[in-house]
């Protein structure tokens, strides 16, 4: 009975967390207003340029609920190279909203994993990318341009696989006041390959960070007032690159 009982208290909090937001069925798929948004099933797109998600307003929460997002990838998760090499994203920002949260999920096959832009300086500000596991992407796993935004928690591997770039990043994040924090990065491919990265980047914090196999494990360029601790670095040919201050405890 004790264990009917807690099946039943699980299954009903499970529906609960899925109550308060709208899933997506169909792909590709356009956020146009405020609200909570989720994934309720794994989500197998076929794309070959522009998003499988798309979030054109700002105050957005999308939560992937530890499901998939992945472009035509095989069913043991082999990616063909013309899927890396196209111009498709799988989850896009626009570049003039605030507050827009994507959490607990994965996405792959794509060119680009996560990508936020931002129409000019300050226009887009305050998101947060968290929880996430980005793999098997062209050329940038996340890709971030805004400011006062954190990238943690995520898991970013396999980039720079398409054929022909001569720049890619696990994570790549540019504007003022962003926090990259408990980041793992490993396998990034290239001869100009970057684990973690930022440009315009002043009094960004980058603490607590993981990078394996890549050209440079950190490169901190084009920022003031960069700060950067506690972050470990395998198998790259130069751990840390630009500028920014060292508060101690890299490797």
């Amino acid at each position: 009975m004790l264990r009917i009982s807690l099946l039943v208290t699980t299954a009903l909090a499970a529906l609960a967390a899925h109550a308060d937001c709208k899933p997506l069925t169909r792909f590709p798929a356009t956020i146009d207003a405020p609200g909570r948004y989720c994934l309720d099933a794994p989500a197998n797109v076929r794309i070959s340029s522009g998003e499988a998600i798309f979030v054109d307003a700002g105050n957005v929460t999308l939560d992937l609920n530890g499901f998939a997002l992945s472009n035509q990838g095989n069913a043991d998760g082999y990616c063909p190279n013309e899927l890396l090499d196209a111009p498709t994203v799988g989850i896009g920002i626009t570049g003039a909203v605030a507050n827009v949260t994507v959490r607990n999920g994965s996405v792959s096959c794509f060119g680009r994993g996560i990508e936020g832009v931002s129409a000019c300086d300050g226009c887009s500000i305050g998101h947060t990318i968290e929880n996430m596991n980005v793999h098997q992407s062209g050329s940038y796993g996340i890709f971030l341009d805004a400011w006062n935004a954190t990238v943690r928690g995520n898991h970013v591997f396999r980039t720079g696989f398409a054929r022909g770039v001569e720049f890619a990043a696990g994570i790549q994040v540019q504007g003022s006041g962003n926090a990259i924090v408990d980041n793992d990065v490993m396998s990034v491919v290239g001869e100009n390959s970057i684990g973690i990265g930022t440009s315009n980047g002043n009094a960004a914090l980058i603490a607590g960070n993981r990078v394996q196999q890549a050209q440079y494990g950190f490169r901190l360029f084009g920022g003031s007032a960069v700060r950067f601790r506690d972050n470990l670095t395998a198998e790259v040919s130069r751990a840390y690159v630009g500028q920014g201050v060292d508060l101690g405890n890299n490797d």
